[in-house]
């Protein structure tokens, strides 16, 4: 169930490269619009993700995976009959919302494991079907191609899966508990406000320029929006996410360490791929197809799949924060050799590929499965959710600086970049990981909590009581 629909998820998102110019003569898209095709998803999940991650302690766990994926099957089915732009961008508007059900699977698994070594399987569960997901999905687009499909064809086999997924939740069995508390309106309204101005700002940067007014005002709107949000949230009586907890020290580092994972993956998959993608005429590069490249990624995608559910030895004999540690030294070293090898091999990138996928399965499953034992029943959710709010801002402000890198300069006479911009964005990563690892000391591994959060109760109890809350 969770490798289904977190494949769905990662098919938006990277089965689309390498049908993109297909996509583009198949529904007529503009560059405007196929700017919009892309970011859509990005912007409406920056503030859905982690209010509908937040309503399922509230209302169930399972309830709001069935209705959230619900709506993004039937945002792919719409996509996938699109004939024009406008049906295709309100499809995978609608496809969004069912990428809360990532950290909401996060809260479901955690819901039902009650002792450390449970908390650390489905940690490195989800890892291994978000690795392998990743990887896949990556490859689905160039395969269709190869076969002599098309754009359409891929949104269609989306589609088909995200309905497959939806009608399959229905089988999985429900949270015994629920949070019996009104809902935070007011805070829910500005963070999807303030979240959704940020990732707006941050995503159009490099096409609107950054100095713009309009990139400006959206950058202030947001950081306001969010300094709003803040202050609101620590004073309301029922937080739509109670910053006091995610402020825990068993919890904040571990988010951290856990979305940085996240957002570096997508980082290097997309660099890497482009890296690949070039001729060998400009002077670097494979000349790789896309399913090539897909294929060249499968290694990846084996590593972190075994890899995750195999981990909880090493996690049990470690310790969590010297797991995540140990994936961020190894990830810093691996990135500096690789920004000093100016000409590198393709076997130089199946090296670089094994040493990123080591790395991120520790980082990511030994923080996830610390922030998931610090959770207590019932702020799953909001937990799981707080996590992913640092992975969307991660998420929209890597692009840009990635672009900028690779952009800084290009070969004399084209609009080819410089080789060795590559190397910038690897050392980029390198830095970044070397923050992670410092991070990640930080993190404070707790005994599996099983007290109830407040206002938290047993699913039959809370559905009566929920009747009386205003």
């Amino acid at each position: 169930m969770a490798t289904l629909l977190i494949f769905t998820l990662d098919a938006e998102a990277f089965a689309l490269i390498p049908i993109l110019a297909d996509l583009v003569v198949h529904y007529g898209l503009s560059p405007v619009q196929l700017t919009w095709t892309l970011a859509v998803m990005g912007l409406v999940g920056a503030g859905t993700i982690p209010i509908l991650a937040r309503v399922g302690d509230l209302f169930g766990i399972r309830r709001v995976m069935i209705i959230s994926s619900g709506i993004a099957a039937t945002g792919a089915v719409l996509a996938a009959l699109a004939d024009g732009a406008t049906l295709l961008i309100i499809g995978r508007a609608m496809t969004a919302v069912g990428a809360a059900c990532l950290p909401l699977l996060y809260a479901y698994m955690r819901s039902f494991s009650d002792s450390n070594d449970s908390v650390d399987f489905a940690a490195g569960f989800m890892t291994a079907v978000i690795g392998a997901g990743l990887v896949v999905s990556f490859l689905l687009g160039g395969f269709v191609i190869k076969v002599g499909g098309t754009a359409q064809t891929v949104l269609a086999i989306i589609a088909a899966l995200a309905v497959l997924g939806f009608v399959l939740l229905w089988l999985l069995p429900e949270v015994s508990t629920r949070v019996v508390s009104s809902i935070d309106y007011v805070g829910a309204g500005l963070l999807v406000a303030a979240l959704t101005a940020l990732t707006l700002g941050l995503s159009q940067g490099n096409r609107w320029e950054w100095t713009s007014g309009r990139v400006v005002a959206l950058l202030v709107l947001g950081v306001a929006g969010l300094l709003l949000w803040v202050a609101w949230e620590l004073r309301a009586t029922n937080p739509i996410i109670d910053l006091r907890v995610l402020g825990r020290r068993e919890v904040w580092p571990a988010c951290v360490v856990a979305a940085f994972g996240s957002f570096l993956a997508g980082s290097f998959v997309l660099t890497a791929s482009q890296y690949m993608a070039t001729p060998e005429v400009v002077g670097y590069g494979f000349g790789m197809t896309s399913f090539s490249i897909g294929l060249y990624f499968l290694p990846l995608g084996i590593i972190i799949g075994f890899g995750g559910l195999t981990l909880r030895p090493l996690l049990t004999r470690l310790g969590l924060r010297d797991t995540a540690v140990l994936g961020g030294v190894i990830s810093t070293i691996g990135f500096i050799w690789f920004t000093l090898d100016e000409t590198p091999s393709r076997t130089d990138y199946l090296l670089i590929m094994v040493v990123w996928a080591f790395s991120y399965l520790l980082m990511v499953t030994a923080a996830a499965a610390a922030y998931m034992r610090a959770s207590r029943p019932g702020e799953e959710g909001m937990v799981a959710g707080g996590a992913r709010v640092v992975a969307t801002g991660l998420g929209a402000l890597g692009p840009a600086i990635v672009s900028a890198i690779l952009t800084s300069s290009f070969i004399p006479q084209t609009a080819v970049p410089q080789g060795t911009n590559y190397n910038g964005i690897w050392l980029f990563i390198a830095v970044c990981t070397g923050l992670v690892t410092v991070t990640a000391m930080l993190i404070r591994p707790s005994e599996t909590r099983s007290d109830l959060a407040p206002n938290t109760v047993l699913a039959d109890e809370g559905d009566s009581a929920a009747l009386s809350v205003p």
